[in-house]
């Protein structure tokens, strides 16, 4: 079989689809990207093909068009057409109302079934996944009573996914945070306040609910978790940050404070990446709280006690 006839066009279709693939289509969708490039390469190699007459005149005139047309075109529209995106990880056509998890993406040991909700902007403007179990304004304030507590975790939709599907990982805790230096995971105890966080640092934003049991959490005396939150107790507070915060966390200290405690809660610090004094003399956020788990079987008992999640737009 003879080669195939190369033309000025089809030379530059080649080109042009290379510097998209690289610069644009492996860049923002990278998971897609096989799929994609294969079925770009189809459509500009049959373009290439096509019997354009003069190859001369064909690359003349067409040339400074398909410049500028098809570059912008696939770009822009490429993507959108050739990719299967989703906004949502599951069941991503539907929106702004709860459903569960479906048994093949969740975990038999958490026993009840996670329960999800895709919120679009006009969803989260409304505040539509506060109503759960068809019970208006019911979530998740009514989830913690006297026997159970709740707490929140804000991240991206990537993580959350993570989390769901193979469970909290505290090796990819950051360094040097208040309470942890890259092997903590935080929660707090007001959605909206997890919600903002995860807007802050990721296009695609998640709220995680964990419900534990209190019991199981702290124990029968608050044995289980070192609790800074009294005021009594800002000396010791100042010294885990400062201890934390500055990297200065010997394997003696870290092992001595696993072995005692399996979280640390108390107030957040008020960190100033401009001033280092502020990690040596370390002020309390007003009204702020978080909690750090430390210890796997800490991770174990959350991961057991995820409850709900919820998806944001991206």
């Amino acid at each position: 079989m003879a080669a195939e006839h190369e033309t000025p066009v089809s030379l530059y279709f080649k080109m042009t689809s290379a510097v998209l693939l690289r610069n644009e289509l492996k860049i923002e969708y990278g998971k897609d990207y096989e799929e994609t490039k294969n079925r770009l390469f189809a459509i500009l190699g049959w373009l290439g093909r096509a019997n354009l007459g003069n190859p001369f005149v064909a690359s003349c005139d067409l040339a400074s068009y398909l410049k500028f047309s098809v570059s912008k075109y696939v770009i822009h529209y490429g993507p959108s057409i050739f990719i299967n995106y989703s906004r949502f990880p599951y069941k991503a056509d539907t929106v702004n109302e709860w459903f569960n998890l479906p048994p093949e993406d969740d975990w038999p040991e958490r026993g009840e079934a996670v329960k999800i909700i895709n919120v679009d902007k006009c969803g989260l403007a409304r505040k539509c996944y506060r109503t759960q179990n068809q019970v208006e304004n019911a979530f998740p304030d009514s989830l913690e009573d006297d026997e159970f507590e709740v707490f929140f975790h804000g991240t991206s939709h990537e993580s959350a996914e993570d989390i769901i599907e193979g469970g909290i990982d505290l090796g990819k805790g950051a360094r040097k945070r208040d309470f942890s230096d890259g092997d903590g995971f935080y929660l707090n105890k007001n959605f909206d306040d997890a919600l903002r966080w995860a807007e802050h640092r990721s296009k695609s934003s998640a709220v995680l609910v964990f419900r534990l049991k209190k019991t199981e959490l702290r124990g029968d005396d608050n044995e289980k978790g070192y609790d800074l939150r009294e005021p009594d107790m800002k000396k010791e507070w100042q010294k885990v940050i400062k201890t934390f915060r500055n990297g200065t966390l010997n394997s003696k200290y870290r092992k001595e404070m696993n072995h005692l405690y399996q979280f640390i809660e108390g107030p957040m610090a008020s960190i100033s990446e401009k001033n280092s004094s502020s990690v040596s003399h370390p002020r309390q956020k007003d009204d702020s709280y978080q909690l750090c788990v430390r210890t796997q079987n800490c991770v174990e008992l959350f991961d057991r006690g995820l409850h709900s999640v919820v998806f944001s737009e991206k």
